[in-house]
């Protein structure tokens, strides 16, 4: 996370030191770098600049008003998966036609909104829902631009939460029924546009073979059905998933998967589109938590903190690792190996009544941390505070979005009793 580094013994995103920011808004806390997120965005269209791709950043990785707003300005379109991340999008001054809609249980209103609203494209997740699509679009009098996600039956090799292309998942299309449904069914749909195939299978992925397969499975596929694509059949679109690495805080390898994904994009002679999220997100934030206790446990320390389970999720729900250190350190997570004296053992909890609650198990912390100090959880931009909950009764964290040596709170302080201004007694 080259936009968040150690100086002098201190933390800094970009050029704030956050001790400076804790003190004047204390914690929990997410702390965004603009830096990074423009970085990574820019990285990715570096590594894929031989074949211009359309870059519809995944929204539900970090949908805040201000990152959505960032990108778009940046040049960025993208994948949302309901109507209210679409609508999301046109708030920050976005349209439905910078837009892809993905996602598997599209509701009817939905779809009316997206293409009322004039969508880009709508990511097809079943034959159901093309017979949907073609009814509602119907009955509006428009013509749906529509691709047909493709479910290769290809394991990813991730997180079997998050393996999205293998034929045991729900998402996608086996590839038997899209062949059926383009030679007997298409043709009779008079209000579906069919521009181009979607394939995504599956986040987190650190390696492009998986890829390789996806896209020889593509390939075949469309090769064997040719004659029956219309003539403005355009768009290849690989989703998203490239991964990163959690263990050292560090951005995942784009090029490995440009140089694996670029050569079929020009074999098939289609327009690449693209629906990158985490990659773009999750180096660019980190949550800040501050440790209310310091407790002696038996053969370990529990460091009971004033965030957990309800403002990241992920290590509970995913079993998923985040490096986790104090933002005033004399040395680096890095350097664990050749520290052990002055580390001791233990786990990293949250302050919610669940046993799931935690940030981090079995991890090696400085022997010097004490109850006020703060901790840094890395990698927390994507997947973070979208997911964040008000279970019992927490506020959800503050955010903040960082360029240079100033700061902007884009996410307040909660109030106590905004947490149940909807409910009714």
């Amino acid at each position: 996370m080259k936009f968040f580094q150690y100086k002098e013994g201190r933390l800094f995103c970009e050029e704030l030191d956050l001790t400076r920011l804790v003190s004047a808004l204390g914690t929990p806390l997410y702390v965004y770098s603009k830096k990074a997120f423009l970085d990574h965005y820019h990285t990715i269209q570096d590594a894929f600049s031989e074949t211009q791709p359309r870059i519809c950043y995944s929204v539900k990785a970090n949908s805040h008003l201000a990152v959505l707003d960032m990108l778009r300005k940046e040049g960025a379109s993208f994948d949302v998966v309901s109507q209210g991340e679409l609508m999301r999008v046109e708030s920050v001054g976005g349209t439905a036609g910078d837009a892809v809609f993905a996602g598997v249980g599209k509701g009817e209103e939905e779809i009316a909104y997206a293409l009322e609203k004039g969508i880009f494209m709508i990511n097809v997740e079943s034959l159901e829902e093309a017979r949907r699509i073609q009814k509602i679009a119907k009955g509006l009098e428009k013509r749906a631009p529509i691709s047909l996600r493709l479910n290769p039956d290809v394991d990813p090799k991730t997180h079997r939460y998050i393996t999205t292309g293998k034929k045991e998942n729900k998402f996608g299309i086996p590839l038997s029924q899209a062949s059926t449904f383009l030679k007997e069914e298409l043709a009779s749909h008079s209000h579906l546009d069919l521009k181009g195939i979607h394939l995504h299978i599956g986040s987190q992925i650190l390696d492009p073979a998986p890829y390789e397969k996806a896209l020889q499975e593509v390939h075949s596929f469309l090769e064997a059905h040719q004659s029956l694509l219309p003539t403005d059949f355009q768009y290849l679109n690989i989703g998203g998933g490239y991964g990163i690495d959690y263990q050292k805080a560090s951005q995942g390898n784009i090029q490995g998967f440009a140089s694996v994904i670029q050569p079929w994009v020009k074999k098939m002679g289609l327009d690449l589109i693209m629906e990158p999220g985490r990659f773009i997100a999750a180096n660019a934030g980190i949550l800040l938590t501050k440790l209310e206790y310091r407790k002696q446990g038996v053969g370990k320390i529990f460091w009971i903190c004033d965030s957990g389970m309800h403002h990241l999720i992920r290590p509970t729900l995913y079993q998923a690792f985040h490096q986790i250190w104090p933002i005033e350190a004399n040395f680096s997570y890095l350097e664990l190996e050749s520290k052990e004296d002055e580390l001791e053992f233990g786990d990293v909890v949250g302050p919610i009544c669940e046993t799931g609650d935690f940030l981090g198990l079995e991890r090696k912390l400085p022997k010097s941390l004490k109850e006020g100090d703060v901790l840094a959880v890395f990698s927390t931009g994507a997947y973070g505070a979208v997911m964040a909950s008000h279970y019992n009764s927490h506020g959800k964290p503050q955010e903040v979005l960082v360029h240079g040596s100033e700061y902007q709170v884009i996410s307040p302080k909660e109030e106590y009793s905004s947490i149940w201004k909807r409910e009714i007694w």
